[in-house]
């Protein structure tokens, strides 16, 4: 057998080089730590809630076991791709998040347990009845999943019942919503109502150390930010308190979690189980749709891009199947269920600077890309390996709270900034009572202690927020079809509102853009003519949305170029006119006879630029409705010539 001859510089290139940049420098394994970090308070937190109210029945480090192993769950599930064309699945990136206990199930967990123990059932028993609830709360995420795969225009479904002034906010509120936490954590809070001046020093210096951190070029400190800070303040507050005291006898604590396989008995009440568990799933299901908004903008290049497309909307579909998979996983092994932390999105955040190298090795490309899922991966090994050992526990445990709260008041603050960030992107228009109403109610019903409860369900901050921003989103888009809204349309949504009505069979329509205002005039887009081939409820292109807005007149046009519509903006109106000739005759009647006290109404109107042609006009600044242009658009034969 001939032996193979491999170069020095080969194996270098090869392991060598790529243990050099996984160990020391892609930055991935502090990163990682950070992300271990960040998620551990709160996730312990749930079982010490659960155990403080019903004696000890939640294990702590089966909970950070279980944290690990669903993180791996849903990287595994959300990396899985369909190819429709060759009907076969594959393997793609994993949306990058990490899963902890979920404070949503809190609630029906003290219920049922309370509710079993009164009867006389042991308490760990009890749990056990319990982890059928989360494993019906799992499967009930996986079949919501399905409403993303197989409903046929979910995405515009979202796209108008969810704007941007109601998710943007909504976005804020995941770290708006915990800042009452980190303000306690940080000794500015107390019970006695004085604050703790000396957790407020340790607090602001770690605060601090991490923002400097987080600012620096140098991407081996960037990613250590939140590690330095915490190092910082735990060395203040040594200095303050002096060292504190480890129990020298749990260092050689070692044990595994307790786990605990569900009962195989079905539970008598099965039907009431799955309806107790649903209010709790459908705020898990809202905060996916929240949070995995998050990532996709964080992901999309694209700023402009709508918030809900064909593709993120499958990615969230994607991420509540994947995390029903996790919970799954969970609960079967006797934990609680999991969600997606927002602490750490906001560390994946501060870490996101792209770089434009490319290398040779995937391996080094998905280390250095700042959504690389491997510090999730990282980071979930290590709560498994932590969850073995009790000396590390108890020294993570150790970490004052003052620190902790010095960490969550950036993280926190890190991941409500993204929400103001889509309000920018999307050019919300703020001069709509509308839009403040809606932004300022999901602010406020989200930041204050405001709280739906029914039993055991409580809907609070951005879950209670989404649903009042939902509900007036509706109520404004009743109103606006109604014709009572007191916000004005404006030109692009009267474009959007006649390409929407225009039948479907009709495949081309063609936009005419005239007549600039000269201040807003761009030259590649003057005298703009587009055609757009299989319109919806979207504009084209951003270029063309700006051209429409800062347009005094839009002719739009049938495929063989014969006009149509006109809309003109004047200095104080809106009109939207069509040509007499296009309309069929005895619905124009029956238009005229339902509007026949109406002053908008002006047949045979007669425009300047295009004398002798007469036009039924409805005058948008006198009543506004999006029903009269409706009705005006169905009016329209568009096999007849405009003449």
């Amino acid at each position: 057998m001939k032996k193979r001859n491999i170069k020095p510089e080969k194996i270098y290139n090869g392991w060598a080089r790529k243990s050099s940049w996984f160990f020391f420098k892609s930055g991935i394994i502090p990163l990682a730590l950070e992300h271990f970090l960040a998620m551990l308070p709160a996730t312990i937190l749930v079982p010490i809630l659960i155990n403080n109210t019903c004696s000890s029945v939640v294990d702590v480090s089966l909970v950070l076991f279980a944290s690990g192993l669903g993180t791996v769950v849903f990287c595994f599930f959300s990396s899985i791709r369909i190819d429709k064309k060759r009907k076969k699945l594959f393997f793609g990136t994993p949306i990058p998040a990490y899963l902890g206990s979920s404070f949503a199930y809190i609630a029906i967990t003290i219920f049922l347990l309370e509710s079993h123990t009164i009867q006389g059932v042991n308490p760990r028993l009890a749990f056990a009845y319990v982890g059928w609830a989360y494993f019906f709360g799992s499967l009930l995420l996986i079949v919501f999943s399905f409403l993303f795969y197989f409903i046929k225009g979910i995405d515009r479904f979202f796209s108008k019942y969810f704007p941007a002034a109601v998710i943007g906010p909504a976005i804020s509120l995941i770290g708006l919503e915990l800042s009452d936490t980190a303000i306690s954590d940080a000794g500015f809070k107390t019970a006695t109502g004085v604050p703790d001046y000396e957790a407020i020093i340790v607090s602001t210096v770690t605060l601090l150390v991490i923002i400097v951190f987080s600012l620096i070029r140098r991407k081996f400190w960037k990613n250590t930010a939140i590690i330095v800070g915490m190092i910082a303040g735990y060395i203040v507050y040594v200095i303050m308190n002096g060292p504190p005291v480890v129990d020298m006898t749990k260092l050689t604590d070692i044990r595994p979690p307790n786990f605990s396989l569900p009962l195989l008995s079905l539970p008598e009440n099965v039907l009431s189980l799955i309806i107790a568990v649903i209010p709790a799933t459908l705020v898990v299901f809202v905060e996916n749709i929240g949070r995995v908004t998050v990532i996709n903008r964080m992901q999309e290049e694209d700023s402009d891009a709508k918030i809900f497309d064909e593709k993120s909307v499958k990615k969230i579909g994607s991420a509540v199947l994947s995390h029903g998979f996790a919970s799954l996983a969970s609960s079967f092994i006797g934990s609680v269920p999991n969600t997606i932390y927002a602490e750490n999105i906001a560390v994946m955040g501060i870490h996101r600077n792209k770089t434009e190298r490319r290398d040779p090795c995937s391996l080094i490309n998905k280390m250095t890309d700042p959504y690389s899922y491997i510090p999730y991966i990282i980071a979930a090994v290590l709560a498994m390996v932590f969850s073995f050992f009790g000396a590390m526990q108890n020294i993570i445990l150790g970490i004052p709270k003052s620190v902790i709260g010095g960490m969550e008041l950036f993280l926190f603050g890190v991941i409500s900034a993204p929400g103001i960030q889509l309000l920018v992107e999307q050019r919300v228009n703020y001069k709509k009572v509308s839009n403040q109403v809606i932004t300022a109610a999901v602010l406020l019903t989200g930041i204050s202690e405001l709280s739906i409860s029914i039993s055991w369900f409580e809907l609070k901050g951005m879950s209670l927020g989404l649903f009042v921003g939902f509900t007036l989103n509706l109520l404004v888009l009743i109103l606006k079809w109604v014709g009572v809204l007191c916000d004005p349309l404006t030109i692009d949504e009267v474009v959007v509102s006649c390409l929407k009505f225009i039948p479907k069979e009709e495949n081309n329509v063609i936009v005419y853009i005239s007549d600039f205002q000269p201040r807003k005039t761009r030259p590649e887009i003057q005298n703009m003519v587009s055609c757009l081939e299989g319109y919806g409820d979207d504009l084209a292109s951003e270029n063309l949305r700006d051209a429409i807005v800062h347009a005094s007149k839009i002719t739009i046009s049938r495929a063989d170029d014969t006009p149509v519509i006109f809309i003109t903006k004047r200095e104080n109106s809106l009109c939207v006119a069509v040509q007499r000739s296009v309309l069929v005759e005895d619905l124009v009647t029956a238009y005229l006879k339902d509007y026949k006290e109406a002053t908008d109404i002006e047949l045979f109107c007669k425009d300047s630029n295009d004398a002798g042609i007469e036009f039924l006009v409805v005058d948008l600044s006198k009543n506004i409705s999006l029903r009269k242009i409706e009705i005006l658009i169905k009016l329209i034969d568009w096999r007849k010539s405009g003449g």
